[in-house]
């Protein structure tokens, strides 16, 4: 297991390097190049000066995650409630089926690419884990997850595990479906839900009795499946009177980075003496 940060870049971001550096036990970065637009092709020069600003630091990327959504949604400009007409209307026949057809379709043929590279594919579950507006949502339950990993049986088809948009859904037994997903978990997102009712929730801090889910669990089903991947502390709360990027400020998500390796150390020297 390697602990990590989300970190958006030094012209977005008001965490800083040196900040995420300072954070016990956290050697690597999750990052993307935020200021390109969708489909836009990333340069070599770009990817390589983004490497370079990060291992300068000491620290270096574990990965890559999101893409940007369109401008005009983004800054808020009038045609943005088109551009959601347009999307709503591109769904407007697409069912669960369709939508399995069209992933089937998009990892057949991004495979040998990635069997040729070794890149790790790693979708994040859809949050929440229920329709909204109507769409069609797939990636939200163990039978869901497992199937999509069977339609496409390579081990570079994976899954970022993200305790809490699969914790949104109370049915969802987040130890059993880590523990169902053995091998195929390349990134995992681990943060805590407080319920205020079954589908209103509210994200707590790290802590297991600070919200309704037991931590200690999510973090021991991943050491018991072998989970070598990249982790982090999914959003943070902002205390500490910080200002940041709402979700990804400095102060909470440092205390949950401390509070999963305490975790992950206290998991790992047991199951030792324990033989």
């Amino acid at each position: 297991m390697e602990m990590t940060l989300r970190w958006y870049g030094t012209d977005f971001d008001t965490v800083t390097l040196n900040q995420i550096r300072q954070i016990p036990g956290v050697t690597g970065v999750i990052t993307t190049l935020y200021d390109t637009k969708p489909g836009e092709v990333w340069s070599r020069e770009r990817i390589r000066g983004m490497i370079g600003e990060v291992e300068a630091a000491g620290l270096h990327v574990s990965g890559i995650e999101s893409v940007n959504v369109h401008d005009a949604i983004k800054a808020g400009l009038p045609e943005r409630m088109e551009r959601v007409k347009e999307l709503f209307a591109l769904y407007r026949d697409v069912d669960d089926e369709k939508l399995f057809a069209n992933l089937k379709y998009f990892l057949e043929k991004i495979m040998p690419v990635c069997d040729r590279y070794d890149i790790h594919m790693a979708i994040h579950p859809d949050d929440p884990a229920w329709s909204v507006f109507g769409l069609p949502r797939i990636i939200i339950n163990k039978e869901n997850i497992l199937r999509m990993m069977h339609m496409v049986d390579n081990p570079h088809n994976g899954v970022t595990f993200c305790s809490g948009s699969y914790g949104t859904n109370r049915d969802n037994d987040l130890p059993d479906m880590i523990r169902s997903l053995k091998g195929r978990i390349h990134f995992a997102h681990v943060r805590n839900l407080k319920f205020n009712s079954p589908t209103d929730f509210e994200e707590a801090a790290h802590l297991s009795g600070d919200g309704d889910f037991d931590m200690y669990a999510i973090m021991k089903a991943l050491y018991e499946t072998g989970f070598e991947g990249p982790i982090r502390p999914d959003h943070g709360r902002m205390i500490w009177d910080e200002t940041a990027m709402p979700g990804y400020g400095l102060h909470d998500r440092a205390l949950g980075a401390a509070y999963l390796n305490g975790l992950w150390e206290a998991i790992e020297k047991s199951a030792k003496e324990n033989g």
